[in-house]
């Protein structure tokens, strides 16, 4: 499977999977009731759509130090989408658990929400500033990247990245512990069992990718493209179930502003892309070009009468 190492494939299948999660993240913003478990399904899904980014963009570049730059710079995304999805299982469970277990957690919701988030930020600040996760600078000591057993660029591991894949570790064990607890608990047939039984099943995903990149990846080297893409697959999981249990909580249907939500994104991609076509195939414009696709699509959002997002920004509901 040659074809996993070749940085035109794994940038594009990247960077489309980015664009994805980025849309359905919006579409789980502006849709959803303004409750903590949609905006914070949002707030992963944001991250993880910046970190595909990232990648995607290390993945096309011409030279080593452009990948590391852009690695770098996208450091802080799953940083802060490990504790997001965590805080998100927990406030599922103080949403819809059973008594006597849910009183214990909301007790502890909040000094845990405010500790995964602390020690996600002090990661991604030291992942982006500094070389104590990964040592962005002794990886062109000799001039290029050390060189993993495959033949892949590989950045030298720093003292602290043990520490930050515990963490990892810990937030996607927990979470998907969380989630079966809480799908084998809910009321058999109900619409909301079948909303956690797919949520479980996402929390399954995201446990094996984030161990592939965290451990197959960062400690056998192995490609991680098959992690990321495991991750892209749940993410999309995560954002149309959590639409679903907005919906349910609200007593409205979402498939057909979906459908019309999704079709006027794609034409907006659509557009985009051709007039991309229509230029020459420079890398400076696309590291440009692919962030500024995102704000465009957001700027959409916010603008969209039917979304609201915009009066839920500025107004109180």
């Amino acid at each position: 499977m040659a074809w996993l190492n070749d940085g035109g494939v794994q940038g594009l299948l990247l960077g489309g999977g980015g664009v994805l999660v980025w849309a359905l993240a919006l579409y789980v913003a502006s849709r959803a009731p303004t409750r903590r478990s949609p905006m914070l399904a949002a707030l992963a899904m944001l991250c993880l759509a910046a970190y595909l980014t990232g990648e995607a963009l290390g993945a096309l570049a011409p030279d080593p130090a452009t990948w590391s730059t852009w690695l770098r710079r996208t450091w802080w995304a799953p940083s802060l989408a490990l504790p997001a999805w965590l805080v998100l299982t927990l406030a599922l469970i103080a949403d819809e658990g059973t008594e006597p277990f849910v009183t214990r957690l909301r007790r502890i919701y909040l000094p845990v929400a405010a500790t995964a988030f602390a020690v996600g930020a002090i990661f991604g600040l030291l992942g982006t500033f500094t070389t104590l996760v990964q040592d962005w600078d002794g990886a062109f000591s000799l001039g290029q990247p050390q060189p993993s057993p495959t033949g892949l660029r590989q950045i030298p591991r720093g003292p602290l990245l043990p520490a930050f894949q515990v963490f990892a570790v810990v937030c996607l064990v927990w979470s998907a512990a969380n989630l079966i607890a809480l799908w084998r608990g809910s009321p058999p047939g109900s619409p909301l069992r079948a909303r956690f039984a797919w949520l479980s099943a996402t929390a399954v995903i995201f446990l094996v990718g984030g161990s592939w990149i965290v451990i197959g990846s960062g400690v056998y080297l192995l490609v991680g493209l098959p992690g990321q893409l495991l991750l892209v697959v749940g993410m999309l999981i995560l954002g149309w179930n959590m639409a679903r249990y907005g919906a349910l909580l609200a007593g409205e249907q979402v498939l057909a502003d979906f459908l019309g939500f999704a079709a006027t994104l794609m034409a907006i991609v659509g557009v985009y892309g051709a007039i991309l076509l229509t230029l020459a195939p420079d890398y400076a414009w696309l590291e440009r070009g692919i962030p500024l696709l995102l704000v465009i699509m957001t700027t959409h959002v916010l603008v969209d009468t039917r979304g609201h997002l915009l009066d839920r920004v500025l107004y109180a509901p």
